[in-house]
């Protein structure tokens, strides 16, 4: 099967099972990154690891899981993740490049034996001053809250 294939397929079973990929979630835990590399995921990589619906925002290869001295626990599979770069064509006199891609497999570190601190990360909220000098001086000032599973406005 085709790299493409691949990841049409994740993206199809997505979307049959309710979940719209492109649509960022109100609970954001973060950019999803390597574990090791601390390299942060993007593109068609990004949007796989946001719909696994893994919290732990780290990634691991099966490789990367047994240098550290783990194992991926029994049953668990793993995510493709697309790599790509280009290439210099050398079969012609003019150097030519050509766009190479390949795929690799990897598991969220919470699929894995690893001993590693849990990576969920806690959106920051920047106050804004103004506002935050606004609300402080009203009579009825309201009740805010951070956190929740949603995105809303109430009026009690």
């Amino acid at each position: 099967m085709k790299v493409e294939e691949i990841i049409t397929d994740r993206i199809i079973k997505a979307l049959e099972s309710g979940v719209i990929p492109w649509k960022k979630p109100c609970k954001s835990l973060g950019i999803p990154r390597n574990y090791i590399t601390k390299k942060e995921y993007r593109g068609i990589n990004a949007l796989l690891t946001n719909i696994s619906g893994y919290e732990n925002i780290s990634w691991v290869t099966y490789k990367q899981c047994q240098e550290k001295g783990g194992t991926i626990k029994k049953g668990e599979r793993g995510l493709p993740i697309v790599f790509w770069y280009f290439t210099e064509s050398k079969d012609t006199d003019e150097p030519k490049k050509i766009p190479f891609m390949r795929y690799y497999t990897i598991f969220n570190v919470s699929q894995t034996t690893l001993n590693l601190p849990d990576e969920t990360i806690s959106p920051k909220i920047e106050p804004i001053i103004a506002a935050e000098t606004l609300v402080n001086n009203m009579q009825n000032k309201p009740i805010i809250k951070h956190g929740g599973s949603h995105a809303c406005y109430t009026h009690l």
